[in-house]
């Protein structure tokens, strides 16, 4: 069975090609209004992600995958949104791939929120909400976000992440912002900051990033940042 209309209160249980064990179905779309980023590797299965402009089913989706979310690791319930809200501080994404018979399949929500909340923090963008259907997850889709969603936000702190999203993120650059220690917030980067300059560092290796700003002195700053040596790390955190 796959449900033909979204939304429908049923759930209805359909065979999982990836694993030929059965699950819930991904909800359906009739389309999809955003911009579109196609993620193009092979156990993507032509996967794209959109970063949503509005359109009815596509949020409706999205409070489907929050209240999975919610349930499924036991936390509040995020607040998404209607369609035609206003979303001042909110960036929501859908991953979805074409249906066997028309519109798309959604396979997974992300919600964002901007916070300018933080005493000492000019702003940071704060993940609230990424949820993979179970069809779509170990296929390399968040990985394959990840820049996408760096590139856009900038500035994105995951608070309480699970361990997948921590193995997801390890080795990813981060910067400690804020100067009191009881209000500093740790965020992903796409480059990290120089803590002492608060410009970006330059990336001389795989896992090393440099400074090479030049101070009020005049001398060379040698502030460096080394992604973290092994994965133990990555589970303590």
């Amino acid at each position: 069975m796959i449900r033909s209309n979204y939304p429908d209160p049923r759930e209805p249980v359909v065979m999982d090609a990836f694993t030929a064990g059965w699950t819930l179905a991904p909800c359906s779309l009739r389309d999809v209004q955003g911009i579109p980023h196609a993620l193009r590797a092979p156990k993507a299965r032509a996967v794209t992600l959109y970063e949503l402009r509005g359109g009815t089913d596509a949020f409706a989706a999205v409070k489907l995958y929050a209240r999975y979310y919610a349930e499924e690791l036991d936390c509040d319930l995020p607040r998404v949104p209607a369609a035609d809200a206003p979303r001042d501080g909110l960036y929501h994404w859908l991953w979805v791939m074409p249906s066997r018979d028309e519109g798309f399949r959604a396979l997974g929500a992300a919600q964002f929120r901007v916070r300018t909340d933080v005493i000492g923090v000019d702003f940071f963008v704060q993940m609230e909400l990424c949820y993979l259907h179970p069809c779509a997850r170990h296929r390399g889709i968040f990985s394959l976000s990840w820049p996408r969603f760096i590139r856009r936000l900038q500035r994105i702190h995951v608070p309480e992440p699970t361990m997948a999203l921590k193995i997801s993120l390890y080795g990813k650059p981060t910067v400690t912002l804020g100067t009191d220690e009881e209000h500093q917030v740790r965020c992903y980067t796409e480059q990290p900051e120089c803590r002492f300059h608060g410009g970006l560092m330059q990336q001389s290796s795989p896992s090393l990033w440099q400074c090479w700003g030049k101070g009020e002195d005049g001398n060379v700053c040698k502030e460096s940042w080394t992604a973290r040596a092994n994965l133990r790390n990555a589970k303590e955190q």
